[in-house]
């Protein structure tokens, strides 16, 4: 399946080494890069859906341990909500994350020498944004 790159409207904030993810949905695989307080963009995902997950951390090092945290919901592997993966050679962590049924978000926290960044997956219809919302007379 092609790579579909998801824009994020700011650039990333790359101070302690630029994570990057890629996760593969139903509709394919997608590319995501965190904005500068760290989130990555939401993705929506079907209920219970099994999301393979890898992260990319430059400025990392083969061995190196990032730790994989189910904050809203969802498991890891082993129906765990917490996982430590090390970077392989090319610098990545696998992992596989599942979604509940529950509509919402289901937040993966993704921790590496003490940057934190949070991939997002939503459940059910998308709520609206501010851009989608239609503006409130003053």
């Amino acid at each position: 399946m092609p790579a579909v790159k998801v824009p994020n409207p700011q650039p990333a904030l790359r101070t302690t080494g630029a994570v990057e993810a890629r996760v593969r949905v139903r509709e394919g695989v997608l590319e995501l890069a965190p904005d500068q307080s760290g989130n990555f963009p939401l993705v929506p995902v079907e209920p219970q859906a099994g999301i393979p997950i890898q992260v990319r951390v430059e400025g990392g090092r083969a061995g190196d341990v990032v730790v994989l945290q189910a904050e809203d919901g969802g498991e890891l592997p082993n129906g765990t909500i917490l996982q430590t993966v090390k970077l392989d050679d090319s610098l990545v962590a696998s992992s596989l994350f599942r979604v509940t049924a529950q509509d919402g978000i289901h937040r993966v926290s993704v921790q590496h020498n003490g940057d934190l960044k949070v991939l997002a997956f939503w459940v059910g219809k998308m709520p609206a944004t501010r851009a989608d919302s239609p503006r409130q007379a003053l």
